[in-house]
C-alpha cells in the first residue's frame, strides 16, 4: 500500500479513470495566487452494458477540480458529459488568448475545449475515420501539442488505433476556432498508442506503437490530406527497435534540447539523445507497463520524471542518479496506474504532490512527494 502518509485526499470518479493534467492557475507555475495550486481535469472511461444486443456504448467524463495548499487539498467545480476518453492535454501556452484543452477519445474524436475561469466548453471538433476501412472503429489514443516553445502555426498530433497518424492545425477566425488536419498517414502496424512533438523543432514528431517501435517522423516529408484520397504509409526518418513490447509513451523533455524519453510495455523506461536515437543511452526497469511519462514542468527540477506503470504503481525517477534511479513511489492505488501529472506549488516550491488516476478502481488521489 506505501507509507499511508503520502495519500492527501482522494476521490471516486465513478467511471474508470485514466486521464490526470494540471494546469497553473495562471498559465504560469511562478504566478499563481497564494493557497492555490491551480487546476486539475481527470478524465474517465466507462464501457457500458449492452442493451438490446445493441453494440455497448463507451461514455466519458471530465472532471474539473481546484486545488488549495491546504484544506481542504482539492474540490470538483464542474464536469462535462463526453465520449470515453483516451487522452487529455493542454495546450502549452494560451493560442489566440485563450488556454485549450486536447481530447482524444473512443469514437476517434479530437475534441477542443476553451478554459474560461474554472470552466471548459468546446471550441472545435474534428472527426477521424478508421484509416483503411470505414467499416471498422478508430479509436483516438493519444495527442499532443506543437505550442509548448513555439506559438507560430501551432498543432495537435494524435495517434490512433488503426495505426494512423495525424497533424491538424487549429486556427481561429471571426466565428470561433477551426480543425483542420494538414497530414494524415499510417504509421505503425497495430495500435500507435503515443505520439509527441519535439518543442524545439516543430517539423519533429515521435510516436509509439505496439508494434514494438518507436518512430521518428519529419513533417516535411508526410503526405498531405486528402479527404477523397486513401490514407498511405509514409516512411519514418528513423525507426527505433530497443523495445521488447508496445511503446506507450513518449515525451521530449521540456528544458534539454536533446532528451527524449519512453516507457513501453516491457516495463522500462529509455532514455535517448536525440542525436544518437538508434539505441537509448539509459535503460531503467520499472516493474510494470510505463504508460504515462511526464518531465517536471519546472527548470530548476529538470532533472526529476514521473512515470505511471500500470501494475507497480507510480514513480519517481532521478536522471542524475547512476543506479538508483527511482526517488519516490506511491502505492496507494490497487488498479491500473494510467493518469499522472505534478502538481507545483508556488508557495512551497519543495513539496511538489502528484496527481493520480487509476482505471478498474476508478480512484483519484493527491500523493505528497516531500512524505
Amino acid at each position: 500500500m506505501g507509507d499511508p502518509s503520502q495519500l492527501l485526499k482522494s476521490l471516486d470518479t465513478v467511471y474508470t479513470a485514466d486521464s490526470v493534467e494540471y494546469l497553473p492557475e495562471s498559465g504560469s507555475i511562478t504566478q499563481a495566487s497564494h493557497n492555490s495550486r491551480g487546476y486539475l481535469v481527470v478524465g474517465t472511461y466507462q464501457l457500458l452494458d449492452s442493451v438490446n444486443n445493441l453494440p455497448a456504448n463507451r461514455v466519458g467524463k471530465i472532471l474539473v477540480l481546484k486545488l488549495y495548499d491546504d484544506d481542504p487539498t482539492f474540490e470538483v467545480i464542474n464536469t462535462l458529459d463526453t465520449d470515453a476518453i483516451l487522452d487529455l492535454k493542454w495546450s502549452y501556452s494560451n493560442l489566440y488568448s485563450k488556454r485549450l484543452l486536447g481530447q482524444t477519445d473512443a469514437k476517434g474524436n479530437l475534441m477542443v475545449y476553451g478554459w474560461n475561469n474554472g470552466k471548459i466548453s468546446q471550441v472545435a471538433c474534428q472527426s477521424f475515420k478508421h484509416a483503411t476501412d470505414e467499416s471498422k472503429e478508430c479509436l483516438g489514443l493519444s495527442l499532443d501539442w506543437s505550442d509548448r516553445l513555439n506559438t507560430d502555426s501551432p498543432y495537435i498530433a494524435t495517434s490512433h488505433s488503426d495505426g494512423s497518424l495525424a497533424i491538424t492545425e487549429i486556427c481561429e477566425s471571426n466565428i470561433g476556432y477551426s480543425l483542420e488536419t494538414k497530414n494524415r498517414w499510417v504509421g505503425h502496424d497495430y495500435e500507435a498508442w503515443i505520439i509527441a512533438t519535439n518543442y524545439f523543432d516543430s517539423n519533429t514528431i515521435y510516436s509509439g506503437g505496439d508494434d514494438c517501435k518507436l518512430k521518428i517522423w519529419d513533417r516535411r516529408l508526410l503526405p498531405c490530406f486528402s479527404s477523397t484520397s486513401p490514407i498511405s504509409r509514409a516512411p519514418p526518418s528513423l525507426v527505433n527497435k530497443s523495445h521488447m513490447m508496445g511503446v506507450c509513451s513518449i515525451q521530449k523533455h521540456p528544458f534539454q534540447e536533446y532528451t527524449l524519453a519512453s516507457g513501453s510495455y516491457d516495463e522500462a523506461v529509455r532514455l535517448f539523445d536525440t542525436r544518437k536515437m538508434e539505441r537509448p543511452y539509459e535503460k531503467i526497469d520499472l516493474g510494470g507497463g510505463v504508460w504515462r511519462l511526464k518531465w517536471h514542468p519546472d527548470a530548476t527540477k529538470s532533472n526529476l520524471l514521473l512515470a505511471a506503470c500500470m501494475n507497480n504503481g507510480y514513480h519517481i525517477i532521478d536522471i542524475r542518479e547512476s543506479a538508483n534511479f527511482v526517488k519516490n513511489s506511491y502505492h496507494h492505488h490497487k488498479s491500473l496506474a494510467y493518469g499522472v501529472d505534478w502538481c507545483p506549488s508556488n508557495v512551497q516550491p519543495q513539496k511538489d504532490w502528484v496527481a493520480c488516476a487509476s482505471f478498474y478502481d476508478h480512484l483519484f488521489s493527491i500523493w505528497d512527494t516531500s512524505k
